[in-house]
Parts: structure tokens; C-alpha cells; sequence
């Protein structure tokens, strides 16, 4: 009896060890299995990131492209609602504007003749708006509100009195260096400007009055730049020169420096097409040896398959012995 047994101990013994060494199998392919289809929703998942992100930055430049509209809306929206807010004024600003209504437009005339006409004129309006000084050499805005809102519309065709200021500017006007002129009780005053040759009552001077050329204004910015380098340079007791110097040396150290960030773009470039390719490669090495090891194993379960058939054939055998 023990000895019938030990061979069925050791045929007992055996099938489990071969079942055992099947489920082994089976959980390894499993596992492969598993960390195939892993890899394969990372992959899927990385695409639908790009994807998101890309319709991420068309809805960003829509609604870019929607605020340019809405502001451009709003502005014209804002300039209307101006509009209608100035024609709800009080009385007194409505019958000044009516009156300036009645005055005839002189946007014709060259700016020095608006000038002369605004300095000069016989309405209450500009007479109320403009001074001049004793001695008629120079002239100020002593109502600064109603000369942009009624003066500057009716002879240029704008309110801006920043832009009239550099009219001034063009044509040689300075800001004189005594003090503001009296204004109007309650009302502000401003800078006194002043021009050799604008002198009032005098309109035979007007001729002689140019306006300065692009390269004149440009000269006359450096030299006045060169004059505050120079005074600035005086004052502190530098060396010119060795500045200069040392400036361009300073010039050529940028320029190498420029040179080495393009090489160096250029190398960052080409290692990020390399790592992009190595990560390709890298993928379909994993698939590889994925679906190698995949292989393997099911040959290896066919192999099982058959000595398990060889097995139990051996043991139908002996039992129908």
C-alpha cells in the first residue's frame, strides 16, 4: 500500500508543482498584461493632454480676439455716452455753446494765424480765455476748461491741449521763466509762453516765425542731451573718454554674449529633438519587449499544456492497469 502510494505521493506532488508553476504563468501574463494596456492609456492619456491643451489656447485666443471686440465696443459705447453727457450741461454751458456755435470755424488758417487769432480776438469768449502780459511779449490760458472745450474744437478740430502745447513747441515757443500770469479768481492758470517774434499786435512778425524741421528738433534734442551728459559729467568730475572706452568694450562683450545665447539656443534646440527621438525609440522598445515577453510566456503555458496532457495521459494509463 505505501508503495502505491509514494508514486501517487510523487505524481500528486508533481501536479501541483505544474499547476502551481501554470498560475505563476498566468499571474505573470496578467501582470504584462496589465502593464501593457498601463502604457497604453498613458499613451492615450498624453494625446488627450495635447489635444485639451491645444483647444485650450484656441478658446484663450477666441476670447483674446472677443476682448479686442468688446473693448473696441465699449469705447465707441464710452464716446457716445460722452457725447449725450455733454449735451446735458446746465444752462450756462449751453448758451456759451450756442454761442460758439454762431462764431464762424477758422480751421483753414495755418496754426500760427489760429494763434494770432485766438491772442487777438474781439469775443468775449477768447478775451475771457487768453492773456497777455504788460508788454505784450507773452501770453497765457487762464481758463484752461473752456479754452480746451470751446477754443481748441473751434479752431483745430480737437481739445487736446497737450497737442497744442507741442504745436507751441514746434515753432520755437518757450515757456517763460517769470512767473504764471494773473487768472480769474477761481480760475487756474498755466505757463506763460513766449516767442522773440510773437508779440502782440504785431502780424507783420508772423512771417517770420518757421517751424522746425524733423532734423532741427532731432539737433536740437541731442545737443540738449549732450549738454545735460556733459554738465552731469563735469559735476561728478568723470572721465569722458575712459567712459567711451570702456563703453565699448562693454558694446563688443554684448555682442560676443549675444552670439554665445544663439549658439547656445541652437544646441538646446537639436538636444530637444534628440530626447524627443530617444523617448520614441525608448516607447517602441517597451512595446517590443512587451509583446516578446508576452510570447514567450505563451509558449512556455503551451509547453505546460503539453506535459500536463502527458501527465494525465500516463496516469490513465496506469489506472487502467
Amino acid at each position: 500500500m505505501a508503495d502505491n502510494d509514494s508514486p501517487d505521493q510523487r505524481k500528486r506532488e508533481l501536479l501541483a508543482a505544474v499547476a502551481a508553476a501554470t498560475a505563476a504563468n498566468h499571474r505573470q501574463m496578467a501582470l504584462q498584461q496589465q502593464h501593457m494596456q498601463q502604457f497604453q492609456q498613458e499613451k492615450q492619456q498624453e494625446r488627450e493632454d495635447q489635444q485639451r491643451e491645444q483647444q485650450q489656447q484656441e478658446q484663450e485666443q477666441q476670447q483674446k480676439e472677443q476682448s479686442r471686440q468688446t473693448n473696441g465696443a465699449d469705447s465707441r459705447a464710452a464716446a457716445d455716452n460722452g457725447s449725450a453727457a455733454s449735451t446735458g450741461e446746465d444752462a450756462a454751458a449751453a448758451a456759451t455753446a450756442a454761442a460758439i456755435q454762431t462764431l464762424k470755424p477758422v480751421t483753414h488758417l495755418k496754426f500760427l494765424e489760429k494763434l494770432y487769432a485766438i491772442t487777438h480776438g474781439d469775443e468775449d469768449l477768447l478775451r475771457s480765455v487768453v492773456n497777455w502780459s504788460e508788454d505784450g511779449t507773452t501770453f497765457w490760458v487762464s481758463d484752461l476748461d473752456k479754452f480746451c472745450k470751446h477754443v481748441l474744437p473751434r479752431f483745430f478740430s480737437h481739445n487736446n491741449y497737450a497737442s497744442f502745447v507741442r504745436q507751441l513747441n514746434l515753432y520755437g515757443f518757450r515757456r517763460a521763466t517769470e512767473s504764471k500770469g494773473k487768472a480769474i479768481p477761481g480760475q487756474p492758470s498755466v505757463e506763460r509762453f513766449i516767442h522773440p517774434k510773437f508779440i502782440r499786435g504785431r502780424h507783420d512778425l508772423l512771417s517770420q516765425i518757421t517751424r522746425k524741421s524733423q532734423a532741427k528738433r532731432k539737433s536740437d534734442q541731442d545737443s540738449r542731451k549732450r549738454k545735460a551728459d556733459g554738465d552731469e559729467c563735469a559735476s561728478d568730475g568723470f572721465n569722458r573718454a575712459a567712459y567711451d572706452e570702456q563703453f565699448q568694450v562693454l558694446l563688443g562683450q554684448h555682442a560676443q554674449i549675444q552670439h554665445q545665447h544663439t549658439q547656445m539656443q541652437a544646441y538646446h534646440a537639436q538636444m530637444q529633438a534628440l530626447h524627443a527621438q530617444l523617448q520614441t525609440q525608448h516607447s517602441q522598445l517597451q512595446v517590443s519587449q512587451l509583446e516578446a515577453e508576452v510570447k514567450q510566456m505563451r509558449g512556455e503555458l503551451a509547453n505546460t499544456n503539453k506535459l500536463l496532457d502527458s501527465l494525465f495521459g500516463l496516469l490513465s494509463q496506469q489506472q487502467q492497469r
